[in-house]
């Protein structure tokens, strides 16, 4: 397929990279890679910048493909966009050898593709047209005067690319003290249904969660202490690229199973036939929940989308997901709310019998130190990850300093959800969190709520108060003397 304009923006979602080159300077072959990541490297930033640059240069970039660039806009590389132009379009600095004249930069064609048409998106097309071709056009710029197509892969009326047509959406509400174990048992629901119904019949499940780290808590609980060691799969960027890609064709390739994941499952991978998308907690906005809900009822087939909230973002699907055709799903709900199983629920009954026990196992095993799967520091991990989410990354896009009851409501729901979370684990004490840290997230004052201990260099030492010959008050605030039995200095 071929453009006839020298510069195509296109909606649609894919991954950024630039192809492979040779690099005559430096005689190697790289990819250059300017999707979610630097196309430097810190290690030896001059050097790569200038092969880079050599690159872009050469008098033989004939296209530049952006994708994903409302991602990208997201993730803060504006300004590395436009490092990248400015490089294409830096002729005078081009580098050439001194026994070949200077090459005239031939147009080229620009092909951008974003799965949102914001404005931010429209100044980046601006940036990206060649100056080589044509003089600079701003975004008001009337549409006989630019040198651009938009080219709309989503058509209004074209049911099969809106995947909420074939999704049936719903959503929970859920307590602090179900949340956690409420998530897991209706995951555990789902997987009993698939290995207990026939083929037709099986789950294909993604779980969306906000942090990497609820990732790998979740996976290693399921894996290690629940033994579900087959089919069921993590995929994060904590993970390397190659271990990425094999995780992700082996669900591409799965008749059913599990795959929890951060947002790097969101956009750009195809999983067919997934049946049910569920998201645990809040999504950062809109766009974010229709690109996870959109891995699932895809090629015309029908899918099931579950939003689980807990009770502090309960207004999310009023405040963000208005006109999105969300379902209040009252009976899974009041099912995963009650303290005991109904009895006719024979199946429900057995996984929530089950994973109590589970839970009472890895509460002593943590207890008594006997912790051989790692499940202590990824719950550690998960937890200050949380602390650091709610806290300070969500609570900077809310205005809550202008309702200081809204506000002191909305810090104790969030701090009993995060310390639910160890409490449902099992881990002795509550991890702790520095004192400079929470002040600097506003949170110092929750010191009888978290484990928020003092800093070294906030203690007020009294150097005379300890003695130079003994050190007896040094040892005891160190537990390593008992103070009856140490002798004090003679007087």
């Amino acid at each position: 397929m071929s453009f006839s304009p020298s510069h195509v923006f296109a909606r649609a979602t894919t991954v950024l990279k630039l192809p492979y080159y040779s690099d005559k300077y430096f005689g190697t072959s790289e990819e250059v890679n300017t999707g979610e990541g630097k196309y430097s490297d810190s290690s030896d930033e001059n050097y790569y910048n200038i092969a880079f640059r050599l690159v872009l240069q050469n008098g033989n970039l004939q296209t530049l493909v952006l994708d994903e660039t409302d991602r990208l806009l997201e993730l803060g590389f504006r300004k590395d966009i436009q490092d990248i132009l400015s490089y294409i379009d830096d002729d005078s600095a081009l580098f050439f050898d001194s026994s070949n004249p200077p090459r005239t930069v031939p147009d080229r064609q620009t092909l951008l593709f974003s799965a949102t048409l914001s404005p931010s998106i429209m100044n980046v097309v601006d940036l990206a047209i060649s100056k080589a071709n044509s003089s600079r056009i701003n975004s008001t710029s009337s549409e006989k005067n630019r040198n651009y197509e938009v080219v709309d892969c989503i058509q209004e009326n074209d049911s099969a690319t809106h995947t909420n047509t074939n999704t049936r959406q719903s959503y929970i509400v859920l307590p602090p003290k179900r949340f956690w174990t409420g998530t897991i048992e209706y995951i555990l629901q789902l997987m009993a249904q698939t290995s207990s119904s026939r083929k037709k019949n099986k789950h294909k499940i993604i779980i969306f969660f906000e942090m990497t780290r609820l990732v790998q808590l979740y996976s290693k609980f399921f894996s290690l202490r629940l033994g579900h060691t087959l089919g069921v799969w993590e995929l994060h960027g904590k993970m390397d690229q190659r271990e990425r890609t094999k995780v992700a064709r082996r669900f591409q390739n799965a008749s059913h199973g599990v795959l929890m994941t951060s947002d790097v499952s969101a956009r750009g991978i195809d999983y067919p036939d997934v049946t049910h998308v569920i998201q645990v907690g809040a999504p950062q906005n809109k766009e974010t929940y229709i690109h996870r809900l959109g891995r699932t009822g895809r090629a015309g087939k029908e899918g099931k989308g579950t939003l689980i909230l807990p009770e502090h973002e309960k207004n999310f699907v009023k405040d963000e997901l208005d006109g999105l055709k969300l379902i209040y799903d009252e009976s899974l709900e009041q099912s995963l709310r009650r303290k005991r199983a109904p009895k006719k629920s024979i199946m429900q009954r057995s996984i929530r019998k089950n994973l109590a026990s589970e839970l009472g196992l890895l509460k002593d095993d943590l207890k008594s130190g006997r912790d051989t799967t790692g499940i202590a520091e990824s719950l550690t991990l998960a937890y200050q990850s949380l602390v650091s989410y709610y806290f300070q990354t969500r609570r900077q896009s809310r205005n809550v300093d202008e309702d200081q009851t809204i506000a002191k409501s909305s810090l104790n729901d969030t701090v009993a959800i995060l310390n639910q979370l160890i409490d449902d684990f099992g881990l002795p004490e509550l991890p702790p969190i520095g004192f400079q840290r929470a002040k600097s997230m506003g949170i110092e004052h929750l010191a009888g709520q978290l484990n928020i201990r003092k800093d070294w260099n906030d203690q007020n030492w009294d150097v005379g108060t300890i003695e130079k010959k003994n050190h007896v008050a040094f040892d005891d605030w160190f537990g390593l003397v008992d103070t009856s039995e140490a002798k004090g200095p003679s007087s």
